[in-house]
């Protein structure tokens, strides 16, 4: 642009100024009307919208080029001047205007509008353009550039921090926050000094101050830092300093922590040291060979083959080579040929047999590389001996076949999936999805999508992506439903993880068919809703307390409430109830929550101004709350004390039929002893005097009488066992001998009823008891036999011992007892009655008394009586047990 001194401009005119201005203007400068079509422009405007020719501004309007806001549009229309900055799209413009721009990008344009008014109307508007773009972009670039220094800084492998001139940090990457052991904002202000060691702070403080004097001084060196735990790391620091517009001087440097790094060089070193030392104690075998011939070998060559150093003195190449293994010799030949020659088809890592001294096979794993020695071509060769390592794969072997032999048997299906491949699958997956083995083997990872249940495809796909992004470990106890190939539903649950596979990693993957739980889930369900409904059907009351007695919940009508709801929800049940009720309720809901097991408590309570007894049944909740449930027990209170008086008076009416027993007992055995006596007087008297017939009626009188006096024995005994005053009298007994006495004693029944005892029994067996009780059980025992078993039957008596027991069986082939009948049998007055034809044999005379008492007088003795019959006709078996101790 041509420029113009100020004196020429002086010369001008205001018209002649304008239009200079006007022409001359590096912006652009246009004019234009209300609906924003443009009327006149500068050369700068025609330039800055690439036109070729100012008449083409007719071409174009602001509004349609150019978004301006409501707010500056209101502003305008109200006179006002506008300014904003504009984006055009140069080629958008093209296609809108109509004109011919090929240019792409966008211009940033910095726009002043003002209304132009005559007569106070708004005729025209002029406005100003100035062209930003180069500015924008710059500023654009500066900001991505900032940008991307600092995703260098925050994710560099270094420490870099910037110090003032005051050793104060000004600013700190993530990195040397890692470094020192603090969160970055801890460190930015600190004094640099602060995180320094003892040791290294001179050197460090030293540098610096010389540094911001400007002063030549080392830009790398190491130092000791003091991390927030306490410990020590070595670190390296590359430094320099920077300067500001005003002069001010920065140090900006990196840091590595070379801690690790210093480890591994002292490591190196001994390494290095040791390296000397194992080249002649190496546990591998090397050995170097030129020309077929063995040049060098360690001690470890002979001792793998199980020869000493001393037997492989002489030893040649082919030697060894007639202790590898037969099937692998010819391949380490020729591997070991190419080797020496240098050829590039050669194996340098390969395994193969040897045969020691004592014909064992081992295996040996052998690493060549050719280098110069002395001069020419040899191959140096180490073997490691890794035949424990093959007889692991071998192990491995057999393990992953048993892995699959039980995954092949296990409950679950088993899927294995890697990179969206179905690597494996188990029987039970087959038999879970009703597809065909083959069918499967053909699916790719996408298509096992395909029996899931479309209601659970995305959330499944959700669990799946989440799993690949890191955001879950593994899908563990995901239910959902899948579609067997006959189209039924069932439901699963999976448990997915990721686990190594084959050098990669791979989604193991166990689904459970868990069909029948749902089920029986939804039977719960079910159940659950049926107890509700009997809940509410339930017309206790029912409260639900914390464990501070404060009333929570209730269930009840209102008329059957103690207190109106308003009155006690919230409030404590000890507080609410009267007297020693509300400690009572207080104590049970607290043992409740203590054990978990019910509490029930009587109390009453006067409802309705009438006393009403109540049963409160405390259930623990969970969530350290209390469930009472509250029944009107009042008429039952009321049962319960009718019966006990009912219960008082039959005890007494009890007590007067014990009482009257043993009083007509004692009083009965006088005069029976006085008949007992005449009766024996008379017929010793007047026996030989007496006719036939006074002698039976004598007789007669003196077998009733004994009746009538066993009778009144076994009367008082059941008096002496109500009021527990029988004693036992233990002494030293032989039970054999007590059995052979009483069979003697009843000896004349036996013979009159034509029966037969048989007897089995040892000669000696002692034990401490009542000689006259236990007298009394066998000879009650012998005796129902003897009435209850036909003429020509059979009594058996037998004796048998044990550790613990005397056993004693008396054994009928009479009667026997039907099950109604057993039940009566050892009860007081248990008398059975039986008549008909064909049981004329049996003596139903008796008290029923005997087996009572019998039954007592074993169990005084701590023993037991048992009896045994298979029916009618079909004899029983009587079993004493007495303690041996």
């Amino acid at each position: 642009m041509k420029s113009i001194d100020s004196d020429s401009i002086d010369k001008l005119d205001n018209k002649k100024l304008f239009k200079y201005l006007y022409e001359k203007n590096p912006l652009g400068i246009a004019i234009f009307d209300s609906k924003g079509n443009f009327i006149q422009a500068n050369l700068s405007f025609i330039e800055l919208w690439n036109l070729s020719s100012p008449p083409e501004i007719k071409k174009l309007n602001l509004f349609d080029h150019i978004k301006i806001s409501s707010s500056n549009l209101q502003d305008l229309k109200g006179g006002k001047s506008i300014d904003f900055i504009g984006e055009i799209s140069l080629r958008e413009f093209g296609k809108l205007s109509g004109l011919d721009i090929n240019q792409y990008g966008n211009k940033f344009l910095e726009i002043n509008i003002n209304p132009i008014i005559e007569n106070g109307k708004i005729r025209q508007f002029i406005t100003y353009f100035g062209d930003i773009t180069n500015q924008r972009t710059t500023e654009e670039r500066l900001k991505e550039n900032e940008i991307r220094f600092n995703t260098i800084i925050e994710n560099s492998h270094e420490g870099v921090f910037i110090v003032d001139d005051d050793y104060r940090f000004i600013y700190v990457n993530k990195k040397l926050g890692e470094i020192l052991g603090y969160p970055v904002k801890e460190i930015i202000g600190k004094d640099f000094r602060k995180f320094l060691t003892k040791s290294s702070e001179q050197k460090v403080v030293e540098r610096y101050i010389r540094r911001q004097r400007g002063e030549e001084v080392e830009k790398i060196y190491e130092f000791d830092i003091r991390r927030s735990d306490g410990s020590t790391r070595r670190v390296r620091i590359n430094s320099t300093i920077t300067k500001n517009l005003k002069g001010g001087v920065k140090t900006v440097a990196q840091v590595v922590d070379i801690t690790n790094h210093k480890k591994t060089e002292r490591e190196l070193k001994e390494s290095e040291e040791k390296f000397e030392i194992l080249g002649k104690q190496d546990l591998m075998t090397i050995v170097i060979l030129q020309d077929d011939v063995i040049k060098y070998q360690n001690e470890h060559l002979g001792a793998g083959l199980g020869y000493s150093k001393a037997e492989m003195k002489d030893w040649t190449y082919k030697d060894f080579l007639k202790h590898i293994h037969p099937k692998d010799r010819e391949f380490v030949i020729t591997q070991a040929s190419k080797k020496q020659k240098g050829d590039k088809d050669v194996i340098n890592r390969y395994q193969f047999r040897i045969v020691t001294k004592e014909g064992d096979i081992a295996w040996r794993e052998v690493f060549s590389k050719t280098f110069t020695y002395q001069g020419r071509p040899a191959n140096l060769i180490s073997l490691i001996d890794i035949t424990e390592r093959k007889k692991a794969e071998e192990q491995l072997k057999e393990s992953e076949e048993k892995f699959r032999t039980i995954a092949e048997q296990h409950f679950m299906g088993i899927l294995i999936l890697q990179d969206y491949q179905i690597k494996y699958f188990n029987n039970r997956f087959l038999h879970i999805t009703g597809y065909l083995r083959s069918e499967i083997e053909s699916w790719e990872a996408e298509e096992f999508f395909k029996i899931i249940h479309p209601q659970d495809r995305v959330e499944l796909k959700e669990k799946i992506y989440q799993k690949y992004m890191g955001e879950i470990e593994m899908i563990k106890n995901f239910e959902f439903r899948l579609v067997q190939k006959s189209g039924e539903i069932i439901w699963v649950e999976v448990f997915s993880k990721t686990i190594p596979y084959e050098g990669g990693e791979a989604d193991l993957t166990s689904i459970i068919d868990i069909t029948e739980r749902k089920k029986a889930e939804q039977q719960l369900k079910e159940s659950e809703e049926k107890f509700r409904n009997i809940f509410e059907a339930i017309p206790d009351l029912f409260f639900l307390v914390d464990s501070e007695t404060r009333v929570i919940d209730y269930k009840g009508k209102r008329e059957k409430l103690y207190l109106k709801p308003e009155e006690f929800l919230g409030k404590k049940m000890n507080e609410l109830l009267p007297g020693d009720l509300g400690e009572k309720a207080k104590n049970a809901v607290e043992r409740a929550l203590e054990t978990k097991e019910q509490e029930i408590i009587d109390y009453s309570l006067p409802i309705n101004e009438i006393e009403s007894f109540y049963e409160a049944r405390l259930l623990y909740y969970g969530n350290n709350q209390v469930a009472i449930f509250i029944r009107d027990i009042s008429q039952r209170k009321k049962a319960e004390q009718m019966i006990k008086e009912e219960v008082k008076r039959l005890k007494e009416i009890d007590d007067m039929r014990r009482d009257l027993i043993s009083r007509v007992s004692h009083e009965l055995k006088t005069p029976i002893m006085a008949i007992s006596g005449a009766t024996e007087y008379l017929l010793e008297t007047y026996g030989d005097k007496l006719g036939d017939e006074p002698i039976d009626f004598l007789k007669m009188i003196d077998s009733n009488e004994s009746r009538l006096e066993k009778l009144i024995e076994n009367l008082l005994d059941i008096s002496r066992i109500n009021y527990q005053k029988i004693h036992l009298a233990k002494q030293k007994c032989n039970i054999c001998t007590l059995i052979k006495e009483v069979c003697a004693e009843m000896e004349y029944l036996r013979r009159d009823r034509d029966l037969k005892i048989n007897l089995d029994i040892p000669k000696n067996i002692e034990l401490e008891v009542d000689k006259i009780r236990i007298e009394q059980v066998i000879m009650n025992l012998l005796s129902n036999a003897i009435k209850n078993t036909p003429p020509g039957g059979l009594i058996r008596l037998s004796v048998k011992k044990s550790k613990h027991y005397i056993q004693i069986l008396v054994i009928d082939n009479g009667i026997g007892f039907t099950d109604e009948e057993i039940d009566k049998l050892f009860t007081q007055f248990g008398k059975i009655e039986r008549y008909g034809k064909g049981l004329e044999y049996l003596d139903i005379s008796g008290s029923g008394l005997g087996l009572y008492i019998s039954k007592k007088i074993v169990e005084m003795h701590s023993g037991e009586i048992t009896v045994e019959s298979r029916g009618r006709d079909k004899g029983s078996t009587f079993k004493v047990y007495l303690p041996r101790d």
